[in-house]
């Protein structure tokens, strides 16, 4: 098979607006009766984009024992220099059905098959239209002359251009065990997987001195994926209850194996919009990792505080390491031994992947009812909690969680700190450190649905030959099992919680029709 793609997709968006109406009534508020036009300048934007690939595929089956599958693609995407506009990626799979064989002979094993494969896929998903050639963007207006009366609008560089931009490329091996015992009724699979992503896209952290607003997309480095995955299947009928039971479950282990002769790679991800940022990369260490200044509970006395000091190995003098604490404050660990806290004193603290993602669910069906139920869940994964971060301190910053009625300011025997009203001479919510790094493991019944079937007896005696009607009842993420304190442990973004608005439950009730 061989074949041939073409994707174009043209932008074109504009926008006015204007202000200071006489009255607010809908049908009022209209462009016309606007009495100030010179606020804002009218907005125009157009941008286009072009994705070509050429690919071909290739199939060979013998004696239903032995598989093969060749491919080929070659990607170009007009978001790139036209130097490095395009990548070619081949991939390759194989497989043995051992079951298959002569020499094969088992009354217990049904299907015993053994898999392998390796491949390649492209990437510039992240990637801006016009990256190699960056337009100008505008700003404005600022008001110029005596009185301000002059309206002045300018062009900056947002970004930088870069031509050297390429296809990221993730390339996978893996291998897999097929194995179904019986009579067929219990199936399971078995996969290795070592992914290896190289020419990471990613922003490249610039110096503030260069003057530009937005950190440019570049190629930074590789990173490393490799785990287990297996699932099983299960099917049996008791009677007359036929029941189906599946699950599954997976591991991962993240490793950056290189950052283009960086030491680190500091990424822009935040919980505020851009003060707090607790996401390093570093070679060794997962991709998107924690790193943070470490806690060692709250100071309780001024004593405990006068006490916690460093020497000078130079010159013997001794200094408080936290001089701004009071009673009630996060006692920081000065990790590299130098007397004062900063962010030189972080430490890498693990990542938002989670140490195992696994799933299970059940069908069940007794003549004309019908029942499932699917759970879904992680474990070992950490949360860096912004909305604690923003929420415990006590300020008038939007809300106040109800949980500071427990801090150090009312309970001494709290873990939570004393409330910062005015100030955080501290820095307990200020800083990057892990109070604020939370267990994010959960089990999740995503769906359970009841059903039944009307009999084709009763359709029959009422006119309605032919048709079946199902009447039903289901739920969507119904119950979430979990110690996060957060909103949802389902954050996503990277394990940042900016108080990520959590995932609906959903409760349907309905009739299907079938002719």
């Amino acid at each position: 098979m061989a074949g041939f793609t073409m994707q174009y997709t043209s932008l074109h968006s504009n926008s006015t607006s204007a202000r200071d109406f006489d009255k607010e009534d809908e049908h009022y508020a209209i462009f016309t009766n606007a009495n100030d036009w010179a606020y804002s300048k009218p907005s125009e934007s157009i941008s286009e984009e072009a994705l070509n690939s050429v690919f071909g595929r290739i199939g060979y089956s013998y004696a239903d024992r032995y598989f093969a599958t060749a491919s080929i693609r070659r990607d170009a995407s007009s978001k790139l220099a036209p130097e490095n506009n395009y990548g070619i990626f081949p991939a390759f799979s194989g497989s043995w059905k051992i079951s298959s064989e002569k020499f094969f002979h088992s009354s217990f094993i049904n299907l015993l098959k053994l898999r392998a494969g390796w491949g390649q896929v492209g990437n510039v998903a992240l990637v801006p239209n016009y990256s190699y050639n960056v337009p100008l963007s505008m700003v404005g207006p600022m008001a110029m002359g005596v009185d301000g009366s002059n309206l002045i609008y300018g062009l900056y560089q947002n970004t930088i251009s870069n031509r050297n931009l390429k296809w990221e490329t993730t390339e996978q091996t893996s291998v897999g065990l097929d194995i179904s015992i019986l009579s067929n009724s219990l199936s399971l699979s078995v996969d290795y997987f070592h992914k290896l992503t190289k020419d990471l896209i990613d922003r490249i952290p610039i110096s503030q001195t260069a003057g530009i607003a937005t950190e440019p997309y570049g190629n930074v480095g590789s990173v490393l994926n490799r785990g287990w995955e297996i699932s099983a299947n299960y099917t049996k009928y008791i009677g007359e209850v036929e029941m189906n039971i599946s699950g599954n479950v997976s591991t991962v282990k993240s490793e950056v194996k290189d950052l283009g002769g960086r030491e680190e790679l500091t990424h822009s991800n935040s919980t505020d919009g851009g003060s707090s940022r607790p996401l390093r990369s570093a070679v060794g260490q997962p991709w998107y990792s924690y790193k943070l200044i470490k806690t060692d509970g709250l100071f309780q006395t001024q004593e405990e505080i006068d006490n916690y000091t460093w020497t000078d190995p130079q010159t013997g003098v001794s200094q408080k390491i936290q001089p701004n604490a009071v009673p009630g404050d996060l006692k920081f660990i000065d990790y590299n031994d130098d007397g004062i806290i900063n962010d030189d004193d972080r430490q890498y603290m693990g990542s938002y992947l989670p140490e195992l993602t696994y799933s299970f669910g059940a069908d069940f069906k007794y003549r004309n009812f019908d029942f499932s139920f699917f759970f879904q869940g992680i474990s070992g994964v950490k949360i860096y909690s912004g909305y604690k971060k923003m929420g415990y301190q006590g300020r008038n910053n939007g809300y106040v969680l109800a949980d500071v009625l427990d801090s150090w300011t009312y309970n001494k025997n709290s873990n939570i700190p004393r409330l910062s009203i005015q100030s955080d001479p501290n820095n307990n919510f200020n800083s990057d450190n892990n109070f604020f790094l939370d267990n994010g493991s959960y089990l999740r019944l995503k769906n359970v649905t009841i059903g039944y079937t009307l009999p084709k007896t009763l359709m029959q005696q009422v006119g309605m030959r032919g048709m079946d009607i199902r009447i039903y009842a289901s739920s969507e993420n119904t119950l979430t099992f979990t110690d996060y304190r957060g909103f949802d442990p389902e954050v996503g973004n990277t394990g940042l919680d900016g108080n990520t608005y959590p995932i609906a439950r959903v409760f349907n009730f309905g009739l299907n029709l079938i002719f």
